[in-house]
């Protein structure tokens, strides 16, 4: 597979990854103040409700007099309670329920701050600032379905809009040599929002249908299948993974960026290899 010359990318680098989260004094917003989010997206497999989205935001200042922690959910089915799970303690899979989220429409809102006399979640188990919270696995659940996931995110992400757009074709030796297409992905680490697009034209759709494979690990050669290539016209299919529309991204990373140097590849449902390229870097 060819990488073009129009390869681009735009607006710095990466400030941390999701494997080095350490916060510097003088977070986001100077003089201490520090702000972050990240998305709730569905699961993949199994998810009760095709619409829900969702994202939790904490918050901090320096002076210590304001611990602010988000989570709102939108598209959710009104009229029923929907549990928010924190874990705890970390990296254990292990959840406390602390409750049903506040209001009773699609749309719903935990907003807890310690400036206004709220406790943070765990208190009770030692948890004094929302960068105890950091790195702790949310979900909010209808019943015994978990109907969305996340990740209460790190301080200090990256605030600039960074984007890598490349040129992808097929083979000469693949089995349609003329797909071309576009792949895509943009981010803006401290507000949650990730996006990878795969655009493909020139597509025989009577050889499908077509599934979406993404390496596990950089050079693994192990791929998942994270999800269909739709058909958009006659010739033309599209993968898209946008979190702030409540979807996963591929194989259930937190940013795009920790895609950069995987193998991609669209496939056909006898797992014939339709197109393959390496996801690019955003730094």
């Amino acid at each position: 597979m060819r990488f073009h010359a129009s390869t681009y990318l735009t607006l710095g680098v990466l400030a941390v990854c999701a494997g080095a989260w350490a916060v510097g004094p003088g977070g986001e917003g100077g003089n201490g103040n520090q702000d972050s989010q990240s998305c709730l997206v569905r699961p993949d497999t199994d998810a009760p409700d095709d619409n829900a989205k969702g994202n939790v935001r904490i918050r901090s200042k320096g002076n210590g007099n304001s611990e602010r922690f988000d989570v709102h959910v939108q598209k959710v089915e009104a009229g029923v309670e929907h549990h928010l799970f924190l874990e705890d303690p970390l990296d254990s899979d292990t959840f406390v329920d602390l409750g049903d989220l506040p209001g009773d429409g699609g749309s719903q809102k935990l907003a807890l701050d310690t400036k206004k006399g709220d406790e943070l979640p765990l208190m009770d188990q030692g948890v004094l600032t929302t960068e105890d919270l950091i790195g702790r696995r949310i979900e909010v659940r209808k019943g015994d379905d978990v109907e969305l996931e996340g990740v209460v995110p790190p301080y200090g992400l990256e605030k600039k809009n960074q984007k890598v757009k490349i040129e992808v074709d097929a083979d000469e030796d693949d089995p349609q040599p003329d797909i071309t297409g576009t792949l895509e992905m943009r981010s803006k680490e401290n507000k949650g929002q990730e996006r990878i697009i795969l655009t493909l034209k020139k597509v025989d759709f009577d050889d499908g249908p077509f599934d979406v494979f993404v390496e596990d690990a950089v050079g693994s050669g192990v791929f998942v299948n994270v999800g269909d290539l739709d058909q958009k016209s006659e010739h033309k299919g599209k993968y898209k993974r946008d979190c702030k529309k409540g979807q996963a991204l591929p194989t259930g990373v937190m940013f795009v960026s920790d895609l950069g140097g995987r193998l991609i590849q669209v496939r056909d449902d006898a797992d014939v290899v339709f197109l393959e390229t390496t996801i690019p870097s955003l730094d």
